[in-house]
């Protein structure tokens, strides 16, 4: 494992190197889990692995923070009597060298199912609530979940009032993409089944 500092190659925000902002830690899952257990992150401490690098997060602002309430609200409602799906928010995938803390995620499953870490195979939909991140979310996050075989990536582009839904992965990008807009709303399918439909006006902070 490299000592570096640097960033991969085109691991860029808005076109600038992330390691230019002090933002880059370049450790392994292990050591990562050790860090943790050891006590060397407290509560207010709030990174993600990502490539091996430890990427410390931005802060949420009151528009993130609204909308992930209300995608969470509706996707508990929606699932509750579903013992194949639940619904977690920022908690860890476990993927080879990284492990992203997506805004929202569905798992398949029940919660008491899972003491490891969900997996990629474990993931319905993987959702990131973009405002300031939308440029991390599109180069960084899209390509890592797909070349991982995430099977559907949402990104809630706040700022935008739009979704754009990511499906059928392939390598280190998704075949399909689809840009709903403010006044449309989204079918959830897991698995092929048709679990209902979400109004994107319903879960975007008002104008």
């Amino acid at each position: 494992m490299t000592t570096t500092l640097a960033p991969p190659v085109g691991f860029q925000v808005d076109n600038q190197p992330l390691v230019a902002e002090g933002r880059f830690w370049r450790i392994s899952r292990e050591r990562y889990h050790k860090m943790i257990r050891a006590g060397l992150f407290d509560e207010d401490d709030d990174y993600e692995l990502i490539h091996g690098y430890l990427l410390k997060k931005m802060a949420k602002n009151r528009a993130h923070i609204w909308v992930v309430r209300l995608l969470m609200a509706y996707f508990t409602k929606l699932l509750i009597d579903n013992e194949s799906w639940f619904t977690t928010r920022e908690d860890p995938i476990g993927l080879l060298e990284s492990e992203p803390e997506p805004d929202v995620l569905i798992v398949r499953g029940k919660m008491t199912d899972f003491w490891n870490l969900p997996e990629p195979e474990d993931i319905g939909i993987a959702i990131e609530v973009s405002d300031s991140t939308l440029a991390t979310d599109r180069s960084v996050k899209k390509p890592l979940y797909a070349a991982e075989g995430i099977e559907q990536y949402w990104i809630v582009d706040v700022n935008g009032r739009q979704i754009e839904v990511y499906t059928d992965p392939v390598r280190e990008d998704y075949a399909r993409k689809v840009v709903y807009g403010e006044d449309e709303a989204i079918e959830i399918v897991l698995d092929g089944v048709n679990f209902g439909r979400i109004s994107l006006k319903s879960i975007l902070p008002p104008l």
